[in-house]
């Protein structure tokens, strides 16, 4: 393999990892805003479990 052969495909190898790199960015913003709307978070009071996102909206009216 010769050396343009070699770059070209270290540029792909890069360029792969930056594409994965990119959807994990985007996962974990997704994560994010789900975090601070509030969905998927759950506060135990007693022996009861409300959703954070419920609670919330109740707040906000």
């Amino acid at each position: 393999m010769n050396s343009f052969e070699q770059l070209a495909q270290e540029i792909f190898r890069q360029k792969q990892v930056m594409d994965a790199l990119q959807q994990e960015n985007t996962e974990l913003h997704r994560q994010i805003s789900e975090l601070l709307d509030g969905r998927g978070v759950f506060v135990m009071i007693g022996d009861k479990r409300y959703s954070l996102r419920s609670l919330r909206d109740g707040y906000n009216r």
